[in-house]
């Protein structure tokens, strides 16, 4: 018997709750210590692009000429508060975007047509992947990528989807 419609939400809420709070668990702490030489430059990055900083735009300039990274990523942490001030809310907002991919990969499993059960194993090895594990320790653009990468995915993952989904995967 299939789940109402009701209650799928919910259960992704859940999923993904349960993914961030594990996430978060091992990622979240006050320091910078120990970040990765990219996670320095998406700090600084996003530093440059927030709009509740005061910055120089040479500065930004350089180092957008200096590190061509893609802006998505710092131009979120910009926007939602992060960068080099904010340790913990950095690595909260990693791990709020994994859990957010690992529940697009619940959804992309389901839409494929794998049973509820398989699909949250398939879900929670990719929450629990070493790399993802990794990952929920620094200040990474992956998770970024993955979440959208896997919403993509899973709105084309219907048997006949319409020029609508796939328009809406290409702008993910």
């Amino acid at each position: 018997m299939a789940a109402p419609r009701t209650a799928r939400p919910l259960a992704y809420a859940l999923w993904g709750g349960a993914c961030g709070a594990l996430l978060a668990w091992i990622g979240v702490k006050a320091s910078l210590a120990g970040l990765n030489s990219d996670a320095a430059i998406y700090l600084l990055l996003a530093d440059a692009l927030s709009p509740w900083r005061t910055n120089d735009a040479g500065f930004a300039l350089d180092l957008f000429g200096r590190y061509p990274f893609p802006p998505l990523y710092p131009a979120l942490l910009a926007l939602l508060g992060g960068g080099s001030a904010a340790p913990a809310w950095n690595l909260a907002l990693d791990a709020a975007l994994q859990a957010g991919g690992s529940v697009a990969a619940l959804a992309w499993a389901r839409r494929a047509g794998a049973t509820w059960p398989l699909a949250l194993v398939a879900s929670a090895l990719l929450a629990v992947a070493p790399v993802a594990l990794f990952t929920a320790m620094g200040v990474f653009s992956e998770p970024l990528y993955l979440a959208l990468s896997f919403a993509a995915f899973a709105l084309v993952a219907m048997p006949n989807p319409d020029a609508r989904a796939w328009r809406a995967a290409a702008a993910l």
